[in-house]
């Protein structure tokens, strides 16, 4: 330990500390949804099949699908929501763990498992409860041990992190320059300039990457340039479906660029799950046709090798096929939102003489989610992102933020640029006026709908509407389309669904798609999974093929 200095230690007992604490509030939780769930709905089996075909499964796994038991039943969605790892136990909790995987669909009354096999027992009842892992606390208690080694590469992200040295820039020659022109030509000026002090940065770049400003089309063009000036790439995130966005984005504008996924399947996009790497070894299998029971260590190290950009999330770094791999060049996607130990992952697989990293977020959106308030309050809440950005030794030389977006119009952007971003966004010409075309109302509709005049319009300024539920009544809500329930919640119900703004929201969108948007455009969002989950149920119940593809989910899953 002797390479250690008082700093070093002092930073390795304090962040094992947060951990800890982090952990003992995991446990906590995890002992509150045990609770939970033996009050959850009782569940019965409804079928199960290989997750092929919409689900884009490699025919391994197995969607199996539940629903409650009676009428009476609690919902589930107070237990689990989609993109939970849950298991499955018998009600009367003699036989535990029957089957366990992500929640690929819920709702109140019914939900679907994607696990690793079939269910055995299908003739129980059943309750469900949502999996509180540790694991990831584990891994990352093992980035700060590694952090703490004597190598190269921890040695120099000591420096970086802990003793704070200054980040370094260099110049490159002007045939880099011509190399490279082809990956920034279609980029703008602001995306041109970020890649150029990228590919000049001898230890790191900060990327404030804001909503629609083109940031994934952006670090597609990075990755494609370090791979064509032969530097290897770990592509992460804290989440699965921000890598995936990436090696998507990758894939589709530059095939040229070997890709590998690691992770499991389950959790991969269906368009990236070929690269996996459990399915790129079988194909490797079935091309050698040497009937081989399975892949040899060697074998697996010589295909991650062998691929220039590899994808894991942060936590999947810690994979042991990565173990010996050195990589040129670790991108951080999500970065704001990733806790600090769990970034460590991709940083400490970079070369010790040469690694850089780019780290790219927003920090003006979702921080860190830390369930100890206490630990979160001491550090833990605080990314890595806004560590450095606010360090006064980071100077403008490897600060960078991308502020030109292609999401909003001029008068949508008003609203985030006065809440969060102090103006700093600007909206391209492109969609600068950009608005939906005006629906027409049928003569029979206008009276009844005309407090709702400004959602019909055309113009700019009617391009965000705040509309008060407390003026408009069932009547008025039904009048756009055809007679739903409107029930109330009972009495004292803790559900956080409201029936009126459920049939508004859904009525509304029978009139607007698809004259004004097409149904695969628009996404209903709602704070609270128990709205969300009327809102699914009403389009579900919708006939016809009008609002097929309309997508309802929470703010956070949106996010």
């Amino acid at each position: 330990m002797r390479h250690l200095s008082e700093r070093h230690a002092a930073y390795f007992g304090h962040w094992s500390r947060l951990l800890l604490m982090e952990r003992q509030a995991g446990q906590a939780e995890a002992e509150a949804t045990s609770a939970a769930a033996a009050a959850s709905a009782t569940l019965l089996f409804e079928g199960q099949r290989p997750a092929g075909g919409r689900d884009g499964g490699s025919g391994q796994q197995t969607l199996v699908r539940f629903r409650v038991a009676g009428t009476d039943e609690p919902p589930l969605t107070d237990v689990a929501s989609e993109g939970d790892f849950a298991v499955v136990d018998s009600a009367d909790g003699c036989l535990v763990g029957l089957c366990a995987g992500l929640v690929r669909e819920m709702a109140c009354d019914r939900l679907a498992l994607l696990c690793d096999r079939p269910l055995k027992k299908t003739d129980l009842h059943y309750r469900i409860r949502k999996s509180n892992s540790q694991k990831s606390i584990g891994i990352c208690l093992s980035y700060l041990v590694m952090l703490m080694e004597d190598s190269p590469i921890s040695t120099r992200l000591r420096e970086l992190l802990i003793d704070k040295r200054p980040p370094e820039v260099t110049s490159f020659d002007h045939a880099t320059v011509v190399s490279v022109r082809q990956f920034a030509v279609p980029l703008n000026r602001e995306q041109r300039k970020c890649l150029l002090a990228t590919l000049a940065a001898k230890d790191f770049v900060l990327l404030k990457g804001y909503p629609g400003t083109g940031k994934t089309t952006f670090l597609a063009a990075l990755v494609a340039a370090l791979v064509h000036l032969g530097a290897r790439v770990l592509v992460s995130a804290y989440t699965h479906s921000a890598v995936d966005n990436i090696l998507v984005k990758i894939a589709d504008t530059y095939p040229q660029v070997g890709l590998l996924r690691i992770g499991q399947e389950a959790r991969v996009h269906p368009r990236i799950r070929s690269r996996c790497l459990a399915s790129e070894l079988q194909s490797l299998q079935q091309q050698q046709r040497e009937g081989s029971s399975g892949a040899t260590s060697a074998g697996v190290r010589a295909l991650v090798e062998s691929r220039p950009v590899v994808g894991c999330t942060c936590l999947g770094a810690l994979d042991p096929c990565l173990a010996r791999c050195q990589f040129d060049f670790a991108l951080i996607d999500e970065a704001g939102q990733a806790p600090l130990p769990a970034c460590l992952g991709p940083l400490l697989r970079l070369s010790g003489s040469g690694g850089r990293f780019l780290l790219v977020g927003d920090p003006h959106q979702l921080p860190p989610m830390v369930l100890s308030r206490r630990a979160a309050s001491l550090g833990l809440g605080r990314s890595l992102l806004c560590r450095l950005l606010n360090r006064e030794a980071v100077t403008a030389r490897v600060t960078f933020a991308l502020t030109e977006q292609y999401r909003m119009n001029s008068y949508l952007l008003q609203l985030p640029n006065q809440l969060l971003y102090n103006g700093e966004l600007t909206a391209h010409e492109s969609v600068s006026q950009l608005t939906l075309p005006a629906v027409t109302l049928p003569p029979r509709l206008r009276d009844p709908l005309a407090c709702l005049a400004a959602v019909w319009s055309d113009r700019l300024e009617h391009s965000l509407v705040f509309v008060s539920t407390e003026r408009i009544d069932s009547v008025q809500a039904e009048s756009c389309g055809r007679r739903s329930s409107l029930a109330g919640q009972a009495s004292g119900s803790s559900s956080l669904a409201n029936p009126l703004e459920a049939s508004l929201a859904v009525s509304l969108l029978r009139l607007l798609c698809p004259a004004a948007a097409a149904p695969a455009d628009v996404g209903l969002m709602s704070p609270y999974r128990d709205q969300v989950a009327l809102l699914r149920r009403r389009l579900s119940a919708e006939s016809g093929s009008q609002l097929t593809g309309v997508e309802a989910s929470t703010i956070d899953q949106f996010q």
